[in-house]
């Protein structure tokens, strides 16, 4: 699928799969502007061997030089119009004029339309990614439709009731109560919250971290509770030593900076104290100039906020503390 931006002429178009290298779709926006050269390209091309060096007309004779500007104008002015994305259009030289702010539903269609083909996918080389693959990774919480599942509970474990790539929403330590969302499942671009069953109990040890799990693979191992919010058994493996009972352990998805407000000059997202939303963002992890949003997976209280604002972060480092309750 090829989306062309802005500009698209020359060998920079064919190397990018343009449409003579048969996308399967190829989509422009509004802005864009496609042709083989630059208006200006193509004239002085035509009329190489009226020009100097620097482009410039040689002839010093007025009216074969008026000729030659006036054919170079047209020129250009040809091209230049042939580039209106409409004009594209109505020769099949492109398939769609989106507008920007609806590429990505766009991809995600298409994506989701070619990926279904082969009904699921492995990755190779973890440095590629798809359009599946950058939705895990932008995405910290379920969407707030998705379907609840209750996990599978097995001698000392809970496990998963259904194939997908397993997103935990709590962290080792946590403890477990009936109907406490474990984390999410995503399975052929849906989204299945997974929550602890009826008569269960118990402090969440090692935890399956976004794998790709089968109906009946442990998400993670119980341990007992020795009193009421009193953790037993090993210190968590993730998030800080110490997490208070029922607290659930906001970690970082990817390694990068933090920053607790969308601007240098506007307000936190949220304090320490505060009420928050389910799926409400809490802050963001810059990388490479991406920001993610950290989004709570629980409506709660904020305990405690582990990192400053603008501090470097890694893969699974505990960001937030939230203790569950409220809408």
């Amino acid at each position: 699928f090829t989306v062309l931006l802005r500009k698209a002429s020359g060998a920079g178009y064919y190397a990018m799969s343009g449409m003579p290298y048969e996308p399967i779709v190829q989509l422009s926006t509004p802005m864009t502007r496609l042709a083989v050269m630059e208006g200006r390209t193509l004239a002085i091309a035509s009329y190489n061997s009226k020009l100097d060096d620097a482009f410039e007309i040689r002839t010093t004779d007025p009216e074969e030089r008026a000729a030659i500007e006036q054919g170079m104008k047209e020129t250009a002015a040809r091209i230049e119009a042939d580039m209106d994305p409409l004009r594209a259009a109505s020769v099949m030289d492109t398939d769609e004029i989106v507008p920007v702010s609806r590429l990505r539903a766009w991809l995600e269609v298409l994506v989701e339309a070619a990926w279904q083909g082969a009904g699921y996918r492995r990755t190779k080389n973890p440095r590629i990614w798809s359009l599946h693959d950058l939705e895990v990774l932008g995405r910290s919480a379920p969407p707030p439709d998705a379907t609840v599942v209750e996990a599978l509970h097995q001698e000392g474990a809970l496990a998963s009731p259904s194939v997908g790539i397993f997103h935990p929403l709590i962290s080792s330590g946590a403890r477990i109560t009936p109907g406490l969302r474990l984390g999410w499942l995503a399975v052929a671009g849906r989204a299945r919250v997974v929550v602890a069953p009826p008569g269960v109990s118990g402090a969440a040890g090692e935890l399956v971290q976004s794998e790709w799990v089968e109906h009946g693979t442990a998400l993670l191992q119980l341990s007992s509770l020795s009193e009421p919010g009193d953790l037993a058994g090993p210190a968590p493996t993730a998030g800080p030593r110490g997490v208070p009972g029922g607290i659930v352990v906001i970690t970082a998805d990817t390694d990068g900076l933090f920053y607790g407000r969308p601007g240098p000059t506007a307000a936190a997202f949220t304090s320490e104290g505060a009420q928050v939303a389910r799926a409400a963002t809490l802050g963001l992890i810059e990388v490479m100039k991406t920001f993610t949003p950290v989004r709570s997976p629980v409506a709660g209280t904020v305990r405690s906020i582990l990192v400053r604002d603008g501090e470097g972060v890694a893969s699974g480092q505990a960001l937030f503390w939230i203790e569950p309750g409220g809408g």
